[in-house]
């Protein structure tokens, strides 16, 4: 056994130096107590302890992925991963999954084109049973064939999914033009008849050929002994045997010599283009001066594509990627048309914007925004110890894990001629591999401003984006709603606040391929502390009513602000929905000192984020930064907060995205489905209707400038608002910084209240069928108004029982179980509930092939009305305790998280002893507390049943 140390040197002592000094040590600190460990059979263990919070993440990953299957069976690493959560040699189906979410914890796995790897994310006390459960996926696969065929079937399920998505279509069709020999050109999750065809016996072939200790990482980081650690390792995988492995895979593109072009037609509202050149592997030299011109070129609303395309209303979004990887890849552009620009137009200026980079040099202030982005990435991936293991893994797995050391100062000594030689270099029309979405309906109206389609790693949310690797999170892609039930899973379980229901994204990462559900990292919960241990933060009214509410964490350099006031869409006049949200998007857009320009190079300069949005309830916004840019979020925030002054070209602007969001999101069956649910089971004039995209346009049309500045001077005020800040701050400190920045804030009358009529379930059912019949899944949504708000006694007793039937974690629910685990008609079902300030509905949804769609509708009724006449049972009753109550410490990786969870708390006016009396709250919840609640609740004869996609009546 070979055993070395990497670092020991303090991250700390640099933080009152330059940035370029903060930023040379971020690598350092990452590495900064890493442990290698080499097992005689091969296998590399990493360890890391991270004491700030009693959490850790468990990690194995392989090197083995889509680069390494071949024609006949493409699909079949993402196949295998998804068998590896059925039997194996010392447990059942869903045995593991069961334990886990019994002690809170949560699990999944992702496949890329370059590795798969598994993970768990548990509090302290569990890390022997992770390693023990982990160790399973080497050599104890049973890969039963009947297994096998149902699990078969909920892939095709994910892959229907990912064709309903235009954008996953034209990135899957690009690559495949790009990459004529190499194993790149076909995606992670396979070509569908390849997916239909391969056999169990071929999957145990690729099994028995990739899964063995000497071709895999295990990766340990968070609060645990790694002496202890490394003798469980050794307890749990030291006899497993190394074995030969295939010989690796050797085929290389050929350099290509001629631009090509790709056309993509199908049901869709908005023209988009992709632009793809070849560029080396991830080890290459070049890959520096790529990172750093891929920064230049889409960082932010300040970098150039922005400008040159969102802000000339040509594209409603427009990015760049530099997708680097074990073997030479692409850098992709992209944009998606703004409403009356073809696609013609959106290539001749990314192309124009191309040709800029070839031709001159970027500027000082480019580069060093650029650098500084890309370093202040890597620091926050310091927060969570999932987002550490994480990057360990990726490097350990498609270059070597001391890459790390090298990145920040190879970035920092990058060069503006370094930067414009690549642009040069790679980025010729010899090199190039263009798509083309157009609609096949003919009125192509643009897009929502979204943010750029995933078109690197990983599946879930794990992506190596613009900082290829130091940010392995990217909050702008969303997997799906099985994404947002598992974050359900860890921010309900802190705050116990469910977040607004709002229409689910639809936006889907391009290449990776996860298994059990789509993933997220748990965000909500207070830094460094677990239940009665739990440190009280402080809490002050100012004299204008602001609230400021601080939590010190200083494990790390960098600070989290979450804050609301009582300015959501509640408070739109009648006819003119939208103007909210309009708002909260318009603050950030000009100010009486700082154009929206210097708003954004402010803010990205040093590599931190603001954030506006407005929900029903209230006016969201956020920020996070290095520790010594708080100042400046402080009055950023102020800046937008109280000085707004809505210019008239941005608010045209701003308008005419949102008319292209609205048009886009009929490309969406769930999207679809989830409008027309809010638009049926709630009157016209409630807060929580959705009108048609139809009546949508029209009042958004109404709406005028005047109506924001309005809303603004009425809404926008101290004595609604709170703020809290999390992270490496003196808590007296911070608070008197709000104070100078917010102090003189003044409100005029009194505070504006939010009172939200409850709507109680209809009399009967109703069935709504969207028909949408280019598309490859149906989406299905079946609910109604659940008549229960926040404050209600029985909120909680609902939450066991949701969890019960179709909460977080839904393979183990009542209705994963059932439809998924069982009988293999869907990949994602859940169920999920809104119980905030007013009373919100209860759904459940899923995603089926059109063929299953009936049968998954009669399961999924059958198990309700079967469910609410029996009542849950002790032992599904306590598993769903065990886990809402166990869940609360993995809730405390990020500064972000506890932020949100406090924010929440004092919103909601749960107090501040809340979080610190959560566990006690549940545990005092009983079984037949949770069957009342059923029996009150739960109304399928009332259910409001909805169904977009490729389906048509047969019954």
């Amino acid at each position: 056994m070979i055993r070395k140390s990497f670092g020991g040197v303090s991250r700390f002592f640099i933080l009152a130096v330059l940035l370029l000094a903060i930023s040379m040590s971020c690598a350092w600190a990452q590495l900064t107590g890493v442990t290698e460990t080499k097992l005689d059979n091969g296998l590399t263990v990493l360890t890391k302890e991270v004491h700030s919070a009693p959490v850790f993440t468990a990690q194995v990953w392989f090197k083995v992925g889509s680069r390494d299957e071949h024609t006949g069976i493409t699909g079949v690493s993402h196949l295998l991963e998804h068998m590896l959560f059925n039997s194996s040699k010392n447990f059942r189906k869903g045995e593991i999954s069961n334990m886990i979410r019994k002690r809170g914890g949560i699990e999944n796995a992702a496949t890329w084109t370059d590795f798969t790897y598994y993970w768990q994310l548990l509090s302290s006390d569990n890390l022997e049973f992770a390693l023990q459960t982990l160790a399973e996926r080497v050599g104890n696969a049973s890969l039963r064939e009947d297994e096998f065929k149902n699990e078969r079937t909920v892939v095709l399920s994910e892959l229907e999914g990912r064709e309903n998505d235009p954008d996953w279509i034209l990135y899957r069709d690009d690559m495949a033009a790009a990459f004529m020999a190499h194993p790149y050109q076909w995606p992670v999750i396979g070509w569908r008849s390849d997916v239909e065809n391969i056999d169990v016996q071929q999957l145990r072939n690729y099994y028995n050929a990739y899964y063995y200790p000497n071709n895999a990482t295990l990766v340990l980081v968070g609060d645990f002994s790694s002496k202890n650690a490394i003798a469980l390792v050794k307890k749990y995988f030291g006899d497993k045997p190394k074995h030969n492995l295939p010989e690796p895979m050797h085929t290389a593109e050929p350099p290509q010599r001629g631009e090509r072009d790709v056309t993509v037609r199908m049901e869709g509202n908005a023209e988009r283009v992709m632009l793809a050149y070849h560029i080396p592997s991830l080890t290459d030299t070049d890959t520096y001066p790529i990172m750093v011109l891929d920064q230049v070129m889409s960082g932010g609303r300040s970098s150039r594509l922005y400008q040159a395309l969102v802000e000339t209303r040509l594209a409603t979004s427009a990015w760049s990627n530099a997708s680097t990887r074990k073997d030479p890849s692409l850098f992709f552009f992209g944009a998606t048309a703004q409403r009356g620009v073809n696609a013609d137009a959106l290539r001749k200026e990314l192309l124009n914007q191309i040709d800029k980079a070839k031709s001159t040099l970027p500027t000082d202030q480019e580069m060093q925004a650029a650098k500084n982005q890309l370093q202040a990435s890597f620091v926050f991936q310091n927060d969570s110890v999932s987002d550490q293991g994480e990057q360990l893994g990726y490097y350990a797995t498609v270059a070597d894990w001391t890459y790390l050391d090298k990145l920040i100062p190879n970035i920092n000594a990058v060069t503006p001629e370094q930067v414009q030689d690549v642009a040069k270099k790679y980025f010729t029309t010899d090199n190039l591999t263009a798509a083309t979405f157009i609609p096949t309906d003919g009125t192509a109206t643009g897009g929502a401003p979204e943010a750029a389609p995933a078109v690197g790693p990983v599946e879930h949310s794990t992506l190596p984006t613009k900082a290829q690797g130091l940010s392995f999170y990217d909050d702008g892609e969303s997997a799906d709603q099985a994404d947002t039930d598992l974050q359900e899973a860890t921010d309900a379980q802190v705050s116990d606040v469910q977040a607004e229901d709002t229409q689910p994204s639809d936006a889907q990462p391009a290449d990776i391929q996860l298994t059990s559900q789509p993933a997220t990292t748990p965000a909500a919960g207070p830094a460094k502390t677990s239940g009665n241990n739990l440190v009280r933060p402080q809490r002050v009214v100012l004299d204008n009513g602001i609230v400021v509410i601080v939590q010190e964490n200083h494990s790390n350099p960098t600070v989290a602000i979450s804050g609301v006031t009582k300015a959501g869409g509640y408070f739109d006049q009648q006819g003119k929905d939208g103007v909210a949200e309009l708002t909260a998007e318009m603050v950030g857009r000009g100010t009486k000192t700082r154009s929206a320009l210097d708003l954004a190079r402010a803010s990205e300069f040093v590599g931190a984020s603001l954030s506006t949005s407005a929900e029903v309830e209230r006016m969201s916004f956020g920020a996070k930064s290095l520790t010594k840019d708080f100042p400046l979020m402080l009055d950023l925030l102020s800046d937008e907060l109280r000085n707004a002054t809505f210019p008239q070209d941005q608010f045209d602007r701003a308008r005419g995205e949102r008319a292209s969001g609205l048009e886009q999101s009929k490309e969406s069956p769930e999207a679809v489905a989830f409008r027309a649910f809010y638009n049926s089971i709630y009157p016209d004039g409630h807060p929580y209707h959705e009108p048609t995209i139809e009546q949508a346009q029209q009042e958004l049309q109404s709406i005028t400038r005047d109506d924001l500045v309005s809303f603004y001077n009425s809404y926008y005020r101290p004595d609604t608002t709170i703020i809290t800040i999390v992270g490496d701050v003196n808590a007296a400190a911070a608070v008197d910084a709000v104070k100078k920045y917010f102090g003189d804030w003044k409100a005029e009358g009194a505070a504006p209240k939010v009172d939200i009529a409850t709507v109680q379930p209809p009399a009967q059912a109703a069935k709504i069928v969207m028909p949408m019949m280019d598309k490859s899944e149906v989406d299905i949504v079946y609910g109604y108004p659940l008549g229960l708000k926040r404050s209600d006694p029985d909120y909680y007793a609902f939450r066991v029982l949701n969890q019960i039937l179709g909460g977080a974690g839904a393979l183990t629910s009542i209705l994963g179980d059932e439809i998924r685990e069982k009988k293999g008609l869907v990949y994602n079902v859940y169920s999920s509930f809104s119980a905030t300030l007013g009373a919100g509905p209860w759904y459940a949804a899923l995603g089926t092939n059109p063929k299953n769609a009936d049968k998954a509708i009669d399961v999924l009724k059958t198990e309700i009305v079967d469910f609410k006449q029996r009542g849950a049972n002790r032992e599904e009753f306590e598993q769903a305790r065990d886990f809402i109550i166990g869940v609360f410490p993995i809730a405390l990786e990020t500064n972000e998280g506890v932020a949100s969870a406090l924010l929440n708390a004092e919103f909601y006016g749960l107090g501040m002893d809340y979080l610190r009396n959560y566990a006690n709250i549940y545990r005092a919840v009983t079984l037949d507390q949770v069957n009342a609640a059923a029996q009150k609740y739960l109304h399928p004869e009332s259910a409001t049943l909805v169904v977009a996609g490729p389906y048509q009546e047969t019954k």
